[in-house]
């Protein structure tokens, strides 16, 4: 995890969105899933690339070819992850994915409601995971996995990194790694 922000402008404690969207891929390939759809935003946001480019190495890892149709952009909130759901389970078996991984809550509760509509179960028939714990992704139901920084360390770390700021001005940059937390119900 960079101590400086992604520009390495200022100071700062981010995550490490590659690892994170890693261990999302792992852990669906672990229960059986070869088809895995990635939603994520319009614009190229660091944590969109970065979580974009840990499914393709994870995949690439689990030897499962990447296909660019399971790879959808669209608005980051519930209509844009319900359009592009749509769009990865209209496709045919077997490019169809049995699993979608959304840049974040928002979208993945749009995946939802169109899972929903289509008639399909979660997890039975779909699984979804989406990132940040977003407060409105808790009333969704049924719970999906959920990844996330832990934000609470984060935040802790850059207060307490006097660090970073030096690492920053000196073009250095060590790195501090913080994992993803599961927060999947028992």
């Amino acid at each position: 995890m960079p101590s400086c922000d992604y520009d390495a402008a200022y100071p700062s404690v981010v995550p490490d969105e590659h690892h994170g969207a890693q261990l999302a891929i792992r852990d669906l390939v672990r229960h059986g899933h070869r088809a895995i759809g990635f939603i994520t935003g319009n614009a190229a946001t660091p944590a969109g690339e970065g979580r974009l480019q840990g499914y393709r190495t994870a995949l690439t890892a689990a030897a499962i070819a990447p296909e660019p149709r399971w790879i959808r952009r669209t608005t980051t909130d519930a209509g844009g992850g319900f359009r592009a759901t749509v769009e990865l389970l209209e496709l045919a078996p077997p490019i169809r994915p049995t699993a979608i991984v959304c840049l974040n809550d928002l979208i993945a509760m749009g995946a939802y409601q169109a899972a929903a509509e289509l008639g399909l179960q979660i997890p039975r028939d779909l699984s979804i995971i989406g990132f940040d714990e977003h407060e409105l992704e808790k009333l969704s139901r049924p719970v999906d996995q959920d990844l996330l920084g832990d934000h609470d360390f984060l935040g802790a770390l850059g207060a307490f990194d006097e660090l970073a700021a030096v690492e920053c001005r000196a073009g250095t940059d060590e790195g501090h790694e913080v994992g993803c937390v599961d927060r999947t119900p028992a």
